[in-house]
């Protein structure tokens, strides 16, 4: 059984204890799961931070990639006008 699934039924177990043993184990016991529920979404925000951190880097390096094919592009677009002006006055001629 993974860590989260134990974690889980953990929980679960002492909120039944809770219900059925309303006494002050049952308070400790709460305040036990929510320490491990608080623990799981700090671990739910590190991953998600990485998660992040990741597409931020991914998306910077596309970002790049999309300036060097914008340039690439401006100067083909600069090549063929020389080219057609090139054309039409040797046609002309």
């Amino acid at each position: 059984m993974d860590k989260e699934k134990k974690i889980d039924n953990y929980i679960t177990a002492a909120g039944n204890y809770i219900r059925t043993h309303p006494d002050t184990t049952g308070t400790t016991n709460a305040m036990i799961a929510l320490t491990i529920s608080i623990q799981q979404v700090e671990n739910q925000a590190k991953q998600l931070n990485k998660n992040m951190e990741k597409f931020n880097q991914t998306s910077s390096e596309l970002s790049s990639r999309l300036v060097v094919w914008t340039r690439a592009l401006a100067v083909a677009t600069i090549i063929l006008a020389v080219a057609t002006v090139v054309l039409v006055v040797i046609d002309f001629s």
